[in-house]
């Protein structure tokens, strides 16, 4: 059985760094307690929002994008999803209406849609077995990442107003032209892994793929809570200022860096326990989140749950070769992302739902709830899925 073929760094530098577009998503939150001040005829829920309605469009556009690519090829599809991601991603900085900012946001959404899934499947097309497992914990990485660095930027940035935060999305120039330039159309043909949709076999999506969407889409939603509540925790509590906000989301998804580098031999020393011990620490970081009282607590918390998030996407992500039914690993990479995008878009809107039902105005109170919650999915992980 032929081997794939070996691609040097640049290619692979490149590949990986359309990942950061999609760590960008969020990093906007050190902004949002300024937002909300800028906009006081709105609720709360519509301001957070901002930070999550581009996940809509990236429902749809991610399942899209496996069939667009089927037509345009991957590569075209994607450089236009992070060409798109520049120009939408910058227009709040110089119109700030906040219908503009919202059909701005969406459109952000529809370029992320296009390049999420298909970034991740890229990576299963140009490589296999223990690289391929490394390059997804990297990728993961980038996301991560990527957060961290831009959420330390936009806490400096907003000290010259809040729209300064977007200024971050033009770092999407230089990912469009390093991806154009260095990454393939296609990888070399192979008979070791079968990436490519053949008729209707190539759109099956079984049960497997099903209860991995669920499962990252519900840890994936954890996550997020805590990137969108965390800067109005600090704020709102007296703990500190939106620019500490930002740093402690910077400082804490340094963690989720680290363990994407690390997923690699993390996977050949615990093979599927990677998950068991992914959910303990988010458990705890949940638990800490709820308790917290001052900045130093909560950024311990959020290095516990951003170091388990990129363990479960990463290993979700390598396992669909293998349990996706045959051809349809691409579609199935784009259901799973789909799923995380639903649970995202929806984050800001549970959290305040469970403080409703919780009858509480405490602001941390439903990370009590995501603690239970994601020690349930470690048992569901090691009794069913793993």
């Amino acid at each position: 059985m032929p081997e794939m073929p070996r691609h040097d760094l640049p290619m692979k530098v490149a590949l990986l760094s359309v990942s950061l577009m999609i760590g960008s998503q969020t990093a906007i939150s050190p902004a949002l307690p300024a937002m909300i001040e800028q906009f006081p005829d709105l609720s709360r829920n519509a301001v957070e929002s901002l930070s999550t309605i581009q996940c809509l469009p990236i429902i749809f556009m991610v399942m899209a994008s496996a069939l667009l690519s089927e037509r345009f090829g991957k590569k075209r599809v994607v450089a236009f999803g992070v060409a798109l991601c520049a120009v939408a991603g910058f227009v709040p900085f110089v119109c700030q209406d906040y219908a503009v900012i919202l059909v701005s946001r969406l459109l952000f959404g529809v370029g992320i849609g296009c390049l999420n899934g298909l970034a991740v499947s890229l990576v299963g097309d140009f490589f296999e077995g223990q690289e391929r497992a490394t390059l997804m914990g990297i990728r993961s990485s980038m996301e991560t990442l990527s957060t961290a660095v831009l959420s330390a930027l936009v806490g400096m940035l907003i000290t010259f107003g809040w729209q300064w935060a977007f200024v971050i999305y033009l770092v999407a120039v230089p990912i469009l032209i390093a991806f154009v330039t260095f990454v393939p159309d296609r990888p070399a043909s192979t008979g070791t892994i079968d990436v490519e949709v053949k008729g209707d076999s190539g759109h099956v999506i079984n049960a497997a793929v099903v209860g991995l969407a669920v499962f990252a889409g519900l840890a994936c939603m954890v996550v997020n809570g805590f990137v969108i509540r965390v800067p109005s925790i600090i704020e709102g509590g007296g703990m500190g200022t939106a620019a500490q906000a930002g740093l402690v989301v910077s400082v804490t998804t340094i963690s989720g860096t680290l363990a994407g580098f690390s997923y690699g031999a993390l996977h050949r020393l615990l093979g599927r326990h990677v998950i068991t011990l992914a959910c303990a620490l988010m458990a705890a970081g949940t638990a800490l989140c709820y308790r917290a009282d001052s900045v130093l607590v909560l950024g311990l918390a959020g290095a516990l749950l951003d170091f388990g998030w990129p363990l479960i996407i990463s290993h979700v992500m390598n396992a669909v070769p293998e349990r996706s039914a045959k051809g349809s690993a691409t579609i199935s990479t784009a259901f799973i992302v789909a799923a995380t995008a639903v649970t995202s878009l929806l984050a800001p809107t549970t959290l305040n739902v469970i403080g409703a039902t919780l009858g509480t105005v405490s602001l941390a109170a439903p990370f009590a709830v995501y603690a239970l919650m994601v020690a349930g999915l470690g048992v569901w992980w090691v009794a069913r899925l793993g």
